[in-house]
């Protein structure tokens, strides 16, 4: 993609009574002003996590929506084809996970587990061979729903405010 476009998928569409999610994707274009529909994800996905990646030469760009309430696998959205496929599977449900891009790649970290439990657990999805693969490393504190951002390194050598 591009600093153009936006990319969204799923999410709770419910009136308020329980949770709802959709199957929806869409594309927002900057510079035109609209919205276009996209093929429907494989399965209902909200408290998803979503990101964008370029595996290789052939497979372009690609959007991997993973987890998702009660949901331990994943979606892949091939751009270039505009067709989704199934992607890999976690060991256990992955919901309201923290998701991080980087180089081609992302991690995903924290959120609830199969059993509605904090998790401390981070994966990493390995595009090469599609498939995700645990770390040995965990976060300091089991969470969900939290947010988290590369620091460049340029700001390691600041020091905080007293």
């Amino acid at each position: 993609m591009d600093d153009d476009r936006v990319f969204i998928s799923g999410g709770d569409v419910s009136d308020g009574d329980g949770y709802v999610g959709t199957k929806a994707a869409y594309m927002y274009s900057f510079s035109q002003g609209s919205w276009t529909k996209l093929p429907d994800m494989l399965e209902e996905r909200f408290g998803h996590t979503c990101q964008v990646m370029s595996p290789d030469p052939v497979r372009l760009l690609e959007v991997v929506a993973s987890g998702g309430w009660q949901k331990r696998n994943s979606d892949i959205f091939q751009i270039n084809v505009n067709t989704w496929r199934q992607g890999p599977l976690f060991d256990q449900n992955k919901y309201m996970s923290n998701s991080l891009a980087f180089n081609d790649t992302f991690v995903l970290a924290g959120g609830y587990n199969s059993f509605n439990q904090h998790s401390d657990d981070i994966w990493k999805f390995e595009a090469t061979n599609i498939t995700w693969r645990k770390l040995a490393q965990k976060l300091a504190l089991a969470r969900t729903s939290a947010s988290a951002m590369f620091v460049p390194s340029s700001y390691a050598t600041c020091t905080p405010a007293k």
